[in-house]
């Protein structure tokens, strides 16, 4: 049984286990579900993000949970906080992100996940700001952090997209503690 960290009325946000790797390089292979994302997410690749997920959960307590659903106990994706450095901040910031399954998509999940999680991040961690990115074309993940109460903040060319990718723009959007 994995350690299960935030409960929804229809989601679980665990720890990851080893034998969830295989259906998280499967989530990362999917092209429609990584339609927004312009780098390629090899196997080898989506195996060394798992480990750094669970470093991350090492040193800090937290990381990127794998969420499953609650009726079905199915893994549906992943949803969480992640530290990061952007090239025009001075310092590192702390992200909330997710991906799921595309087979659950347009049922609100990641919005009541990640409405869970920055309850988490605000009210155990006491983290005082997150933020959220994506590519600027990423109108369903934009919705997302709208819907969360996330504020606009700036558009910005991403530095891990080729020049005139149309994937390069992305924007930032942030909620504080203080907003909620």
């Amino acid at each position: 049984m994995s350690e299960i960290i935030l409960g929804t009325e229809r989601l679980q946000l665990r720890r990851w286990k080893t034998e969830d790797l295989e259906q998280f390089v499967e989530l990362n292979q999917d092209p429609e579900v990584r339609n927004y994302l312009p780098n390629p997410y090899t196997p080898s690749r989506a195996c060394e993000v798992f480990g750094l997920i669970e470093e991350e959960f090492q040193k800090r307590g937290y990381s990127l949970m794998a969420v499953d659903e609650k009726m079905s106990g199915n893994f549906i994706g992943y949803v969480g906080l992640h530290h990061t450095q952007l090239s025009f901040m001075t310092e590192e910031i702390v992200e909330i992100g997710w991906r799921l399954k595309k087979e659950f998509w347009g049922r609100g999940y990641a919005t009541e996940a990640a409405k869970a999680c920055l309850e988490y991040a605000f009210n155990d961690l006491e983290l005082s700001e997150i933020y959220s990115f994506t590519a600027e074309l990423n109108t369903p993940s934009r919705k997302v952090m709208e819907k969360l109460g996330m504020t606009f903040i700036r558009e910005f060319l991403s530095e891990h997209v080729d020049d005139g990718h149309p994937l390069q723009k992305h924007v930032l959007y942030k909620i504080s503690s203080k907003a909620r």
